[in-house]
């Protein structure tokens, strides 16, 4: 998918989210991680996934942006496109902001961890 698609589909779920009742701010979740693929060498090797979900006020997923790069040295293809996706959120959305959940790769130590108070929910209980 386009990232100006993208990025047009993120805005419409933060402006729904906005508009939705609830307890909580709406929040933005980037997560990323890696998925061991077989290779025609019969090798498997590390691709590397994204995710950008958008929830509501009760907490309820309204969508999930994918990003996917075949295996690659640092990861480098799936961390521009990612930081240029979060980047032009960022630019194009003018409303309050929302809470911003960071999802660690359990791949990758260096990995930002969430802040305590923003752990992603499941079933209105955190997840540990």
């Amino acid at each position: 998918m386009d990232s100006g698609v993208s990025v047009i589909i993120l805005i419409a779920w933060l402006e729904q989210a906005q508009k939705s009742r609830g307890r909580h701010r709406p929040a933005l979740a980037a997560g990323r991680d890696g998925i061991m693929i077989p290779m025609r060498s019969g090798d498997y090797e590390e691709a590397s996934t994204a995710t950008v979900s958008v929830y509501d006020r009760t907490r309820r997923r309204l969508g999930t942006v994918y990003l996917g790069q075949m295996p690659e040295t640092k990861q480098a293809t799936l961390s521009r496109l990612l930081t240029q996706l979060l980047k032009a959120k960022l630019e194009a959305w003018h409303g309050p902001i929302a809470s911003w959940i960071a999802l660690n790769s359990l791949s990758s130590p260096a990995a930002p961890r969430a802040p305590r108070g923003n752990r992603p929910c499941w079933r209105g209980r955190r997840k540990p």
